[in-house]
């Protein structure tokens, strides 16, 4: 049966709440399918994903998994009774609830219209996925060991023991997002599928940790599966009793005329708790006989009611609909603390950046400085600019100065009123914790007054090995010296103070617990000899604090408020709150937070492997465009409103994950695609004459950008200039033109130039060597201002050679090439460098480029987003243009570019045959003939029981192998 529906509405009793894209996106699907299937057919909400982007490969599997395993294509079987109508509705109103929780899960959404779209760049980029399956294959193949060595009856008890002592199996929950201090040991337990032989299943295991990957740490993941099972199975019985049921919109209250499908727990309160932003009007599912009878009632009003209630809705401060909560966790936690009853009520919010001065500020930082920056701006307060200079040796002044630059530039896009008024971002004048030397060192004396601290003469080494610690996460050894008394340690610690004693002979440790869980409570250095100059202090102090023990120490000094850290510091905050809660003259109480730090897929950001480069001429300095410091995508011509928007876009997450690449460039270009006025360059120039023009002209009113208007923007206009030669790119020929190849190929062939005549192919000019050196072409007199009304021709650049300008353009590609993880034996990073990093050509430009300015952003046509670089305002001048990011999308893949030369239809087809070649290989022989070198002995069906130095491989890992084979799946 067919149910007419409005492809604009729905009846009100079947409304949704419609306020964000993916919603409208639904309804309108909804709309046209339930016009068009069959009354009762059954459903597979694999067929909703394929719709909604193409998504099945990856969301479909985290929808189960976060779901619990439930089987939702057959869930919406449960309902098939009601009728096709209801089935689609009811369907979609499930998977977008927990959708939703999908998008807090991930920790990578900033509201719904965009979820769809990053979750499918997300199945496109598989570096953080590989990432994490490493650490799932090691935490899981640790376990089958042990579970192997209790002849495979691994218990709970074993578990919760390795869990809690083990520093390896913490380590690799930490890469998977999961800190096993603060989780539940029955939830981690959970995650695990053990089979007869004591072996994890991986591919479960894998399954299960995308539960956890990202989750807020006020999400109760278990509980929230559990309460979508109950509304299952309720409705089950509900709708095998012929009555109806409510499907409330999650944030409703009792309605006490209808049964309500839920239970206590998924409330408004605790829905609002996860940061579930669902409401609308609530839904009835009835038996079929009411179904029907409803349906039949659909009327146009329902479509002006829809409509309306769509007008209505909320939108974002930004004009785009979203979510009605947009706050991360940052902003909630100030909020919290400013509230009436706060721990900050009417406080002014203070934060702090605290960058350490020994190197140059990279494009991580970046992101740390718009929040640390933007949080304190966005609630009125202040942040200070403090270098963190405990360490002489690695200190230089060059990096203050050079840092000071960088933050104030990237802070322009911040709109702060006393930047624009030529002040500084940060509050009053930079701060180093060098002035707080001779507080720090108080606070020391203070907590050996207090027997909370004392002075260690062990070696480092006995240090080191006295921690204890290793796979099992054995108890430290308490050192021999830890019951020194006071008097002694006062005068130890004054010593070290006064240089009579060696560099490593003595540290001033916390007196905490060398039992303790977490590693960095047992007895933690505070102060060590160093005898270096230091940049400010000179040569005064022969002790120098552990940052540790300085970070809340100059937290509290100043007064912060918030202090907002990387999540390297997660583990340090017990330390953090120990040292403040235990020196009894600190003057305020600042409080920890941490946030994930930006991590760029590809991106080499260690400042030692940045010094290297640097030091050893692989750049030719740190403000090289090919880094990703932040003097290099400065000169490179990202503006700093890029930079926020990349920020903005990657969000605030307490979950590490590695953010792809072409993500950033797409941040860079939206931020540049409004502003980049339009010019003409030819990168790889071929001749063409004009062999039917013999005058010159002007072609006059070529804008900027594209909406301007030279009438009423006459300043925004410009004049190109025509001739008989002229030059186009080398690409926009081809003798062998490939199928496809719609410009100057054979003769006869047309393009169209842009902002001018249609010219047709006549002759190819060649030298002694066979080489193109230029094209004699006719041109269309009819076609300067219009395209022909017969024909559509290819619209290609263009420069006139009479008065065009030479100048290099520098095309910007990744600096390294994908890199191993680890570095092979015998390798470093330095091996990976790409050599096409940095292209240089000898490009041809139109005159109006001149004059350009610093500031200008240009969009060559055809070509990219390019920034002059500084070589164009530095004697002797050179007009010169580094690519910040090319265009989104580019049909040639030319060599020029670094990136090849076949097209993708070629890729593909090279992709299919290749697949086709392995699926051909007998099972038997795969893994001989493909892999190996990796492997030593295999097993009756060729798959590979010993790696290559003949050990043993965990039976997990033999079962991933047979299952990975091409052969045992089916054909492509």
């Amino acid at each position: 049966m067919n149910v007419p529906v409005d492809p604009c509405g729905r009846p009100d009793v079947f409304d949704l709440d419609l306020t964000t894209t993916s919603w409208k996106r639904l309804r309108k699907w909804l709309a046209l399918k339930c016009d068009s299937e069959d009354d009762g057919k059954d459903v597979d909400i694999s067929f909703l994903l394929q719709h909604f982007g193409s998504l099945p490969r990856t969301m479909l599997t985290l929808y189960k998994a976060i779901s619990g395993g439930i089987d939702w294509d057959n869930a919406v079987l449960v309902l098939s009774s009601v009728g096709g109508w209801m089935e689609y509705i009811f369907s979609a109103y499930v998977f977008f609830t927990v959708f939703c929780c999908l998008n807090i899960v991930t920790g990578i959404f900033v509201d719904n219209a965009k979820a769809l779209k990053v979750a499918d760049e997300e199945a496109m980029h598989h570096e953080a996925m590989k990432e994490r399956q490493k650490w799932i294959t090691e935490v899981a193949e640790l376990f089958s060991k042990i579970s192997v060595e209790k002849d495979a009856k691994l218990t709970k008890d074993d578990f919760v023991y390795h869990v809690t002592n083990s520093d390896r199996i913490n380590t690799c929950f930490y890469h998977l997002g999961i800190n096993t201090e603060t989780t539940n040991t029955d939830e981690l337990w959970e995650l695990f599928d053990i089979d007869d032989s004591g072996c994890i299943d991986q591919d479960e295991f894998a399954i299960g940790i995308k539960q956890f990957h990202g989750v807020a740490r006020s999400i109760d993941l278990f509980k929230l599966r559990k309460e979508v099972r109950e509304i299952l199975k309720q409705l089950n019985k509900i709708m095998a009793e012929g009555r109806r049921a409510l499907v409330t919109g999650w944030s409703q209250g009792p309605h006490s005329e209808h049964l309500l499908v839920g239970s206590d727990a998924m409330s408004a309160a605790y829905l609002a708790q996860l940061g579930i932003p669902f409401g609308g009007t609530p839904v009835v599912l009835r038996p079929p006989e009411e179904s029907l009878q409803e349906a039949s009632k659909v009327s146009k009003s329902a479509s002006a009611t829809s409509q309306a209630k769509a007008a209505a809705a909320p939108t974002s401060p930004s004009g785009k609909e979203g979510p009605p909560d947009g706050r991360n966790f940052l902003e909630k936690w100030i909020e919290a603390d400013l509230a009436p009853q706060g721990r900050c009520h009417k406080q002014k919010v203070l934060t702090r950046f605290p960058p350490e001065p020994n190197g140059y500020l990279h494009i991580g930082h970046a992101k740390s400085i718009m929040i640390n920056f933007g949080l304190a701006h966005k609630y009125g307060g202040e942040c200070n600019l403090r270098f963190d200079d405990t360490n002489p040796d690695t200190e230089e002044t060059e990096y203050v100065e050079a840092i000071q630059e960088d933050v104030a530039w990237v802070c322009q896009a911040l709109e702060m009123e006393k930047v624009k008024k030529g002040g500084k971002p940060w509050k009053n004048e930079p701060v180093y914790a060098s002035d707080y030397f001779q507080q720090m060192y108080d606070f020391a004396i203070d907590l050996i007054k207090h027997g909370k601290a004392y002075v260690d003469s062990q070696t480092p080494e006995e240090v080191q090995k006295n921690r204890g610690g290793g796979a099992n996460n054995l108890p430290g050894v308490d050192s021999a010296y830890r019951n020194r008394s006071v008097e002694e340690n006062l005068k130890l610690f004054r010593e070290m103070q006064e240089g009579k004693h060696a560099e490593g002979s003595m540290l001033l440790r916390a007196k905490i617990d060398m039992k303790h869980p977490n590693m960095n409570m047992r007895d933690p250095p505070m102060y060590r000899i160093r005898f270096s100059h230091h940049h400010r202090s000179g040569d005064q102090w022969k002790v120098y604090p552990i940052y540790d023990f300085a970070h809340g120490n100059e937290d509290a000094i100043e007064g912060v408020t918030h202090s907002i850290c990387t999540l390297e510091f997660e583990n340090h905050r017990a330390l953090y709150d120990w040292f403040l809660d235990n020196c009894t003259i600190v003057p305020s109480r600042p409080y920890q937070k941490e946030f994930a730090r930006l991590e760029v897929q590809g991106a080499v950001t260690s400042k030692r492997k940045l010094l290297r480069l640097v030091k050893e001429g692989h750049v030719t300095g740190w403000d090289d465009p090919r880094l990703l410091t932040i003097r290099g995508i400065r000169r490179r011509g990202v503006r700093p409103q890029g930079i926020k928007r990349m920020a903005d876009g990657v969000g605030v997450s307490d979950r590490n994950s590695t953010t792809p690449f072409e993500f950033v460039e797409e941040c860079w270009r939206e931020d540049l695609e409004p502003i980049s006025k339009r010019r003409l360059a030819v990168l790889d120039p071929l001749e063409v004459e004009i062999i039917d023009y013999e005058k010159e002209e002007l072609i006059e009113g070529i804008t900027d950008l594209p909406e301007q208007s030279a009438s009423s923007q006459p300043s925004c206009a410009r004049t190109l200039s025509f001739s008989k030669k002229i030059f186009i790119e080398q690409s926009d020929y081809q003798e062998n033109p490939p199928e496809g190849y719609f410009r100057l190929g054979a003769i006869g062939s047309e393009v169209k130039l842009r902002h001018s005549y249609v010219i047709k192919l006549v002759e190819v000019v060649k030298d002694s060597s066979g080489r193109v050196v230029k094209l004699k072409c006719s041109h269309d007199s009819s076609t300067r201002d219009v395209m022909p009304a017969d024909r559509k021709p290819k619209v290609i650049h263009w420069v006139n050679a009479k008065d065009c300008l030479d100048a290099e353009v520098r095309l910007i590609n990744p600096l390294f090439l994908p890199m191993p993880d680890p570095v092979p034996e015998g390798k470093d990073f330095l091996s990976y460098i790409n050599p096409e990093a940095m292209v240089r050509c000898k490009a041809k430009v139109e005159k109006a480029l001149s004059n350009c300015v610093l500031e200008d952003r240009f969009q060559f046509e055809r070509l990219g987003y390019f920034a002059p670089d500084y070589d164009c305002f530095t004697e002797p001048k050179k007009l010169s243009f580094n690519r910040v990011v090319p265009l989104k999308e580019s049909a040639d893949k030319k060599k020029i570019e670094g990136k090849g030369t076949a097209s993708r239809k070629e890729e593909q087809q090279k992709q299919m045959a290749e697949k086709e070649r392995l699926m051909k290989i007998p099972p038997q022989e795969f893994f001989k003939s493909e892999r190996g070198d990796e492997f030593s002995a295999y097993d009756a069906e060729g798959v590979p029981t010993h790696d290559k130095e003949g050990n043993p491989l965990p039976k997990s890992s033999i079962k991933k192998l047979a299952k990975g084979r091409p052969c045992n799946r089916a054909p492509w």
